[in-house]
């Protein structure tokens, strides 16, 4: 029996405990994998946002085109690098929580001594 499934049975009072635990155990494992999927699916979304926002961050900074004064110049780099730096943090996020869903996954699947 997984552990899991002991922690939520030793929960639970009444005469089909166990049967009540390992159902709530499958949602708990469906929900979790659910859960890294998405975020997963997501990470590759990030990726491609974080790689156009250094490609605009780029091109902020070494512009090809003239511009009407060097304040314009300056704010398209700072609206730029905040572009980035928002992509960069949500991609931070999203991999971390891929990492801690996968350590709960991990624990789940874990069996006891029992």
């Amino acid at each position: 029996m997984s552990l899991l499934v002991q922690q939520i049975a030793a929960r639970i009072t009444g005469d089909d405990n166990a049967a009540k635990a390992a159902k709530i155990a499958r949602k708990c494992v469906s929900s979790v994998k659910s859960q890294i999927s998405a975020q997963e699916a997501n990470e590759v979304d990030l990726e491609d946002a974080l790689e156009a926002a250094q490609e605009k961050l780029d091109n902020a900074q070494y512009p090809t085109s003239t511009f009407t004064s060097g304040q314009d110049y300056v704010t398209g780099i700072k609206l730029a690098q905040a572009r980035f730096d928002e992509a960069e943090e949500a991609l931070e996020v999203t991999r971390d929580s891929i990492t801690y869903f996968k350590a709960l996954q991990s624990r789940h699947n874990g069996k006891s001594a029992k």
